[in-house]
């Protein structure tokens, strides 16, 4: 049985065919997704660990050094103020630490509430 007779036995139109074709060509371009993005979430994180990296470097080996002159006794008032400033501005303030609810009693109790 050639292709014509199978595709006439079964319905298959030259339109029907065609769309099928459409949807495997789909299909095989979107296989490799998944591993695509794979690929670029690791690519994305290397790339955050590098630029968080750098910004360590650049403040720790820069910056800080450059803001110590604003400590030294012949600093005036209004550049030990600026030092100041910048250096409560890198204090890291830990959010859930802050935030964390009381804890409810083991007891039973109502932790002396009515």
């Amino acid at each position: 049985m050639n292709t014509n007779t199978l595709a006439t036995t079964y319905g298959l139109t030259p339109a029907l065919e065609e769309t099928a074709q459409d949807l495997l060509d789909e299909y095989a371009d979107r296989i490799g997704a998944p591993r695509d993005a794979r690929i670029a979430y690791r690519t994305a994180g290397q790339q955050i660990t590098q630029a968080i990296a750098e910004a360590r470097t650049i403040l720790f080996k820069r910056l800080d050094p450059l803001m110590r002159q604003y400590t030294l006794p012949t600093a005036t008032p209004a550049q030990r103020q600026y030092q100041a400033t910048y250096t409560a501005a890198r204090i890291i303030v830990d959010l859930k630490r802050t935030r964390r609810k009381k804890k409810p009693p083991t007891d039973g109790s109502n932790g002396g509430g009515i």
